[in-house]
């Protein structure tokens, strides 16, 4: 039995709501992707992971707040599904692929946990929402990052989705994607990308994808403005060298994680590096530290 959002989910309040739509396309991304592709199962897990502890660390705040007379009981099932995913990140890291009977019991929980036990946290949360509106407002993304706009370019739809998950958990919602990196190039020569993230290993070469963009007279419309990152599991110096003189703002370690993602968008945007002009090309310039 897969799992999908239906409305009969809905707790009544929109932020819990959101992050649950969020967990459960994490699960059924879980389900339904390769077992061989340890690479893609191990970020697929630790965000899952990385965002189920964002997701009850606010719902627990909201309890808190609003002096929530079941928080203890709530946070008790929270513990017992961080139990589950820590089993699984071990099993997962020891070799063993996610099984039938994980899948299930991670289903099972959290729709029980929704239709029972956040259903009743909604309707106490809808009732302090009118007694005291300021009790129940979520902490707010990183409103310089959140209007951005993202070109995702890989191969794998599953990888793709993954990254969907990571910018939505991000409030990123402008997203486009492309499977390969002429498919990309032609979306830059039309509309302007805020960030463009393209695994190095997509068909075509994302390296010199990057060379393609940075040139003055490729047509893409921002060379200069737009930040490219660079998803990579071992990445070595050589290798590090040639992106970097390639134009990439940084590279981002394989597994993925939602806080790495969400650094290095923080990062380039409150204080971005300088650009120049190289040779036809605008490249990155980087600061060197004070001595």
């Amino acid at each position: 039995m897969g799992i999908a959002w239906d409305d009969k989910l809905s707790v009544g309040y929109t932020p819990i709501d959101d992050d649950h739509k969020i967990l459960i396309e994490q699960i059924a991304l879980l389900e339904s992707s390769d077992r061989s592709d340890r690479n893609l199962l191990t970020s697929i897990i630790q965000v899952l992971g990385d965002y189920t502890a964002e997701h009850f660390g606010r719902e627990e705040t909201l309890m808190a707040r609003t002096n929530y007379g079941q928080a203890e009981q709530h946070k008790r099932e929270h513990t017992i599904f961080i139990k589950q995913l820590s089993d699984l990140r071990r099993r997962h890291e020891q070799g063993e692929a996610p099984g039938h009977e994980t899948l299930e019991f991670l289903k099972l929980w959290l729709t029980k946990h929704i239709l029972k036990t956040d259903k009743m946290l909604g309707a106490h949360l809808q009732a302090a929402m009118r007694q005291s509106p300021g009790a129940t407002a979520m902490p707010a993304q990183d409103t310089n990052i959140r209007h951005l706009k993202v070109l995702l370019v890989d191969d794998q739809l599953n990888f793709r989705a993954l990254m969907r998950n990571v910018l939505k958990s991000l409030a990123l919602t402008d997203v486009e994607d492309a499977k390969d990196t002429e498919e990309a190039l032609s979306r830059l020569t039309t509309q302007s990308f805020d960030v463009v993230i393209a695994d190095a290993n997509v068909p075509t070469d994302a390296v010199e994808m990057t060379r393609r963009i940075r040139s003055l007279d490729s047509g893409v419309l921002n060379p200069r403005a737009v930040v490219i990152l660079m998803p990579e599991e071992q990445p070595d110096q050589p290798w590090l060298l040639k992106v970097t003189e390639a134009g990439v703002h940084d590279v981002l370690l394989k597994p993925l994680s939602i806080d790495a993602i969400r650094t290095r968008l923080v990062r380039h945007f409150q204080n971005p590096l300088p650009m120049r002009e190289a040779g036809g090309r605008v490249v990155v310039e980087r600061r060197r530290k004070a001595k």
